[in-house]
Protein backbone atom coordinates (compact mmCIF):
# COMPACT_ATOMS: atom_id res chain seq x y z
CA UNK A 1 0.00 0.00 0.00
CA UNK A 2 1.20 3.48 -0.78
CA UNK A 3 1.91 6.58 1.24
CA UNK A 4 -0.17 9.75 1.33
CA UNK A 5 1.19 13.06 2.56
CA UNK A 6 -0.78 15.95 3.93
CA UNK A 7 1.03 18.62 1.96
CA UNK A 8 0.73 22.37 2.47
CA UNK A 9 3.27 23.18 -0.21
CA UNK A 10 5.66 24.31 2.53
CA UNK A 11 9.14 23.11 3.32
CA UNK A 12 8.29 20.81 6.25
CA UNK A 13 5.53 18.89 4.47
CA UNK A 14 7.60 18.68 1.27
CA UNK A 15 10.50 17.08 3.13
CA UNK A 16 8.18 14.73 5.04
CA UNK A 17 6.57 13.62 1.74
CA UNK A 18 9.97 13.11 0.11
CA UNK A 19 11.36 11.15 3.06
CA UNK A 20 8.49 8.67 2.95
CA UNK A 21 8.24 8.63 -0.86
CA UNK A 22 4.59 9.71 -0.87
CA UNK A 23 2.70 8.82 -4.03
CA UNK A 24 -0.38 10.89 -3.10
CA UNK A 25 -0.24 14.51 -1.91
CA UNK A 26 -3.34 15.81 -0.14
CA UNK A 27 -3.71 19.59 -0.22
CA UNK A 28 -6.42 21.27 1.86
CA UNK A 29 -7.67 24.75 1.03
CA UNK A 30 -9.21 25.78 4.35
CA UNK A 31 -9.58 29.46 3.54
CA UNK A 32 -5.95 30.43 4.19
CA UNK A 33 -4.74 33.59 2.51
CA UNK A 34 -2.00 31.80 0.55
CA UNK A 35 -4.09 28.84 -0.67
CA UNK A 36 -3.45 29.47 -4.36
CA UNK A 37 0.30 29.85 -3.92
CA UNK A 38 0.45 26.78 -1.67
CA UNK A 39 -1.59 24.70 -4.11
CA UNK A 40 0.75 25.66 -6.96
CA UNK A 41 3.70 24.51 -4.83
CA UNK A 42 1.95 21.19 -4.13
CA UNK A 43 1.52 20.57 -7.85
CA UNK A 44 5.23 21.37 -8.44
CA UNK A 45 6.12 18.86 -5.72
CA UNK A 46 3.75 16.24 -7.15
CA UNK A 47 5.38 16.57 -10.56
CA UNK A 48 8.82 16.24 -8.96
CA UNK A 49 7.77 13.14 -6.97
CA UNK A 50 5.62 11.58 -9.70
CA UNK A 51 2.71 11.69 -7.23
CA UNK A 52 -1.01 12.22 -7.60
CA UNK A 53 -2.75 15.18 -5.93
CA UNK A 54 -6.04 15.27 -4.10
CA UNK A 55 -7.16 18.89 -3.54
CA UNK A 56 -9.83 19.29 -0.88
CA UNK A 57 -11.76 22.38 0.20
CA UNK A 58 -13.14 23.03 3.65
CA UNK A 59 -13.65 26.14 5.74
CA UNK A 60 -11.92 26.80 9.04
CA UNK A 61 -12.04 30.00 11.10
CA UNK A 62 -9.14 31.89 9.51
CA UNK A 63 -9.59 35.46 10.74
CA UNK A 64 -6.11 35.24 12.25
CA UNK A 65 -4.66 34.46 8.82
CA UNK A 66 -5.73 37.84 7.45
CA UNK A 67 -3.54 39.83 9.80
CA UNK A 68 -0.94 42.16 8.31
CA UNK A 69 2.54 40.71 7.83
CA UNK A 70 4.89 40.72 10.76
CA UNK A 71 6.38 38.44 13.38
CA UNK A 72 4.35 36.12 15.55
CA UNK A 73 2.44 32.87 15.07
CA UNK A 74 -0.86 32.71 13.21
CA UNK A 75 -2.90 30.19 15.16
CA UNK A 76 -6.02 28.65 13.66
CA UNK A 77 -7.45 26.61 16.56
CA UNK A 78 -7.78 22.92 15.73
CA UNK A 79 -6.38 23.35 12.23
CA UNK A 80 -4.00 20.40 12.27
CA UNK A 81 -6.57 18.17 13.95
CA UNK A 82 -9.08 19.00 11.19
CA UNK A 83 -6.49 18.61 8.43
CA UNK A 84 -5.30 15.28 9.79
CA UNK A 85 -8.89 14.03 9.93
CA UNK A 86 -9.31 14.98 6.28
CA UNK A 87 -5.95 13.41 5.46
CA UNK A 88 -6.86 10.13 7.16
CA UNK A 89 -10.19 10.03 5.31
CA UNK A 90 -8.56 10.54 1.90
CA UNK A 91 -5.64 8.20 2.66
CA UNK A 92 -8.12 5.48 3.62
CA UNK A 93 -10.29 6.20 0.56
CA UNK A 94 -7.25 5.85 -1.71
CA UNK A 95 -6.03 2.69 0.11
CA UNK A 96 -2.88 4.31 1.51
CA UNK A 97 -1.63 2.69 4.70
CA UNK A 98 0.41 5.69 5.86
CA UNK A 99 -0.30 9.41 6.14
CA UNK A 100 2.70 11.68 6.71
CA UNK A 101 2.67 15.32 7.63
CA UNK A 102 5.26 17.96 8.29
CA UNK A 103 4.93 18.74 11.98
CA UNK A 104 8.30 20.17 12.99
CA UNK A 105 9.98 20.60 16.36
CA UNK A 106 10.47 24.32 15.83
CA UNK A 107 6.70 24.82 15.87
CA UNK A 108 5.88 23.08 19.15
CA UNK A 109 6.12 26.20 21.34
CA UNK A 110 3.39 28.08 19.46
CA UNK A 111 1.34 25.19 18.12
CA UNK A 112 0.26 22.48 20.58
CA UNK A 113 -0.71 20.25 17.66
CA UNK A 114 2.93 20.01 16.55
CA UNK A 115 4.02 17.95 19.54
CA UNK A 116 4.78 14.25 19.70
CA UNK A 117 1.93 13.58 22.17
CA UNK A 118 -0.55 15.04 19.68
CA UNK A 119 0.86 12.96 16.82
CA UNK A 120 0.58 9.81 18.95
CA UNK A 121 -3.02 10.58 19.90
CA UNK A 122 -4.08 11.22 16.32
CA UNK A 123 -2.24 8.07 15.27
CA UNK A 124 -4.27 6.01 17.74
CA UNK A 125 -7.51 7.32 16.24
CA UNK A 126 -6.32 6.83 12.65
CA UNK A 127 -5.47 3.19 13.37
CA UNK A 128 -9.22 2.46 13.41
CA UNK A 129 -9.11 3.20 9.67
CA UNK A 130 -5.93 1.18 9.13
CA UNK A 131 -3.92 4.33 8.51
CA UNK A 132 -0.63 4.99 10.32
CA UNK A 133 0.14 8.68 10.95
CA UNK A 134 3.80 9.72 10.86
CA UNK A 135 5.58 13.03 11.36
CA UNK A 136 9.10 12.15 10.16
CA UNK A 137 10.61 15.64 10.54
CA UNK A 138 9.17 16.25 14.02
CA UNK A 139 12.50 15.69 15.82
CA UNK A 140 14.55 17.62 13.26
CA UNK A 141 15.79 21.17 13.84
CA UNK A 142 14.79 23.71 11.18
CA UNK A 143 18.33 23.88 9.75
CA UNK A 144 18.40 20.13 9.08
CA UNK A 145 15.05 20.34 7.23
CA UNK A 146 16.38 23.17 5.03
CA UNK A 147 19.66 21.38 4.33
CA UNK A 148 17.87 18.13 3.47
CA UNK A 149 15.54 19.93 1.02
CA UNK A 150 18.47 21.59 -0.73
CA UNK A 151 20.50 18.37 -0.92
CA UNK A 152 17.47 16.49 -2.29
CA UNK A 153 16.89 19.14 -4.96
CA UNK A 154 13.28 19.74 -3.98
CA UNK A 155 11.43 22.32 -6.08
CA UNK A 156 10.45 25.69 -4.66
CA UNK A 157 8.03 25.50 -1.75
CA UNK A 158 5.68 28.19 -0.45
CA UNK A 159 5.08 29.09 3.20
CA UNK A 160 3.70 32.53 3.99
CA UNK A 161 0.81 33.82 6.05
CA UNK A 162 0.44 37.12 4.20
CA UNK A 163 1.67 36.79 0.61
CA UNK A 164 2.03 39.78 -1.65
CA UNK A 165 0.68 38.41 -4.91
CA UNK A 166 2.68 35.27 -5.57
CA UNK A 167 5.63 36.39 -3.45
CA UNK A 168 6.47 35.76 0.19
CA UNK A 169 5.90 38.73 2.51
CA UNK A 170 9.33 38.04 4.03
CA UNK A 171 8.20 39.16 7.48
CA UNK A 172 5.85 36.55 8.96
CA UNK A 173 7.06 33.66 11.13
CA UNK A 174 6.63 31.18 8.30
CA UNK A 175 8.78 33.19 5.90
CA UNK A 176 11.47 33.71 8.48
CA UNK A 177 11.63 30.00 9.36
CA UNK A 178 11.55 28.59 5.85
CA UNK A 179 14.11 30.79 4.07
CA UNK A 180 16.60 28.71 2.13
Amino acid sequence: MGVAALCSGGLDSAVAAALRKADLLIFVDYGQQASRQECDAVFRLAKHFGAAVEAVECQLPCDEMNLPPGPGPRVVPGRNLALLGIGVAWASHHARSTLVWGAAAGDHDNYPDCRSEFVSSVGEGAAAYRVRVEAPVLPWPRQRIREWAIAAGLPETFSCYAPVGFKHCGECDSCRQDER
